[in-house]
């Protein structure tokens, strides 16, 4: 999936949109590997193909993990964001991993309302001017299991 993005993702919201060129091998490890405790992905597909990715990377020795997130335009506002959160979330909880950690642009209110609608307290640590806002999402309450 290295270069690709779900069918229809504006790449100006994605921050999953990869130039795969431009990548060195490591960083192509990165995105096409997973753990399954450190690292995990989640997709969702429909008949012909992908259409979401939502994966964390945890940050070493903590706690904590990055969280990113890429839906396809036509699927947005369907609840599938939100759903790959939550099942995101609870996988990372079950591995030792207590807050995630985003980078969204500041004109992605879609994923921001995501982050506001979920079950979880949303702190803003910074803004970025270059990038968008830098957020802390913490548990509010039990996760759904």
């Amino acid at each position: 999936m290295v270069g690709r993005r779900p069918r229809g993702v504006a790449g100006r919201q994605c921050a999953l949109s990869i130039d795969a060129t431009s990548m060195c091998i490591e960083e192509v490890e990165r995105f096409t590997r997973v753990d399954y405790v450190n690292r995990l992905a989640l997709v969702a597909e429909d008949n012909s193909g992908l259409v979401a990715v939502a994966r964390y990377d945890r940050t070493p020795g903590t706690a904590e993990a990055e969280v990113a997130f890429v839906v396809a335009d036509q699927y947005q506002h369907h609840g599938i964001g939100t759903l790959l959160l939550e099942r995101l979330a609870a996988a990372a909880w079950q591995r030792g991993i207590t807050a995630f950690v985003a980078t969204t642009l500041a004109e992605n209110r879609e994923m921001l309302q995501v982050f506001a609608d979920s079950v979880f307290q949303v702190t803003n640590g910074s803004t970025c001017p270059r990038s968008g806002t830098f957020d802390s999402i913490y548990p509010r309450s039990r996760l759904v299991q």
